[in-house]
């Protein structure tokens, strides 16, 4: 079964993305997150298992209180 981007209708694709998290006063750039990536446009999704992940990364990262910080998407 293909799954569909929702904003151009693009074939969705496995792959890895890189996700910035902007906090305002720190910036966090996790790499290779593993998601769903539309072919057309770019646009990706990730599962609630990996957002999840994310969650407790980012949480972690704002512990160590560094203005930039960049990270590897661990499963």
């Amino acid at each position: 079964m293909r799954v569909r981007c929702v904003f151009c209708k693009g074939e969705m694709r496995k792959g890895k993305v890189n996700v910035p998290v902007d906090l305002g006063d720190r910036f966090i750039l996790i790499k290779g997150v593993p998601a769903l990536v539309c072919q057309e446009c770019g646009e990706y999704f990730v599962s609630d298992e990996v957002m999840k992940k994310l969650e407790s990364i980012v949480e972690e990262a704002k512990s160590r209180n560094v203005e930039v910080e960049i990270l590897r998407f661990a499963a």
